[in-house]
């Protein structure tokens, strides 16, 4: 007999990790089982959450990702990936002001972002005027904030555009 485990839901709605594992003797025979009930609720609903927040934010029309405190992509949505025209794909676990060939390494954004990972404080209507091509460029307006996790600064960094 192998260990065996498995995810459980109760009536009441709370899930659990059941894991079966054998009881041997010194002879190795099998002459017992224990099991194991690990709490795994919060897991469940957090997993459940991230899936509902994704789908929210894929519907919004305005580009939006989420940053970590280096910068670094962490998540593009839809809109997002409509707007920069590059697979999703390539530009997650990408510093922000490595795509577009660097278009998005702007004095004036990364220092709101660094004061923003500093001190907490989210900015708004940050107007930046961002190349598209080679004589090309758009204004941007980019907002940005911390995300909460649990009650403390989880260091990710939501950031918005309006194009």
């Amino acid at each position: 007999m192998v260990p065996r485990e498995r995810k459980i839901e109760t009536s009441a709605g709370e899930w659990y990790l059941m894991k079966i594992l054998p009881c041997r003797t010194t002879e190795n025979v099998v002459n017992g089982l224990v099991y194991t009930f690990l709490d795994i609720s919060g897991v469940i609903r957090a997993a459940r959450l991230g899936d509902y927040l994704q789908n929210i934010f894929n519907t919004l029309s305005e580009p939006i990702d989420v940053l970590d405190k280096n910068h670094t992509i962490l998540s593009l949505y839809s809109a997002f990936v409509k707007w920069s025209r590059v697979a999703q794909s390539k530009r997650i676990n990408v510093s922000l002001y490595a795509i577009r060939e660097g278009a998005w390494n702007i004095t004036e954004l990364k220092d709101a972002l660094q004061k923003l990972s500093a001190t907490g404080r989210a900015f708004y209507g940050l107007l930046t005027e961002v190349a598209t091509g080679e004589s090309e460029s758009m204004l941007v307006d980019v907002s940005g904030c911390l995300l909460p996790s649990l009650g403390e600064t989880s260091g990710m960094i939501l950031v918005t555009l309006k194009c």
